[in-house]
């Protein structure tokens, strides 16, 4: 008689469950999940739209937070939007990454002219490898403390 009410108390038991580990989640354990370890870089960056015909049109000039094996966290002075692809060339001073291709996967308002954009490059690099060597000696502790 009562064996449909077993099963929604199960069904809320799960739920609540969930709802438990979902609330234990946060941002650090999320960042320590990543499959590669974010560096803080500072270098120039220049973002245009991959489309070979169209890069010569628009050049935007910008500045890295963050770069890592298969993205970066950059600042630029306009909005870009999330899903198009680019084409992003890294400034040679603290990293010899060169020329690559990158989604962006979000882009938020910061201030006035200045949005932050996190790319996802299309094809993964190793960072590690491709710092400049006089930068090796600085600050490089992947996040802050």
């Amino acid at each position: 008689m009562f064996d449909h009410l077993d099963d929604e108390l199960f069904v809320m038991t799960d739920a609540m469950e969930a709802l438990a580990e979902l609330e234990r989640v946060s941002d650090r354990t999320l960042i320590a999940q990543r499959s590669s370890q974010r560096l803080e870089i500072q270098t120039g960056i220049t973002v245009q739209p991959a489309d070979a015909s169209h890069r010569h049109r628009v050049k935007i000039e910008g500045l890295t937070a963050d770069l890592s094996n298969g993205g970066c966290m950059a600042l630029i002075p306009r909005a870009i939007l999330p899903g198009d692809l680019f084409w992003i060339t890294f400034a040679p001073t603290h990293v010899r990454v060169g020329s690559l291709f990158a989604r962006c996967l979000r882009c938020r308002l910061v201030q006035e002219d200045l949005y932050e954009v996190g790319f996802r490059f299309l094809q993964d690099v190793d960072v590690a490898s491709s710092l400049v060597a006089d930068f090796e000696d600085g600050p490089l502790d992947g996040g802050g403390d």
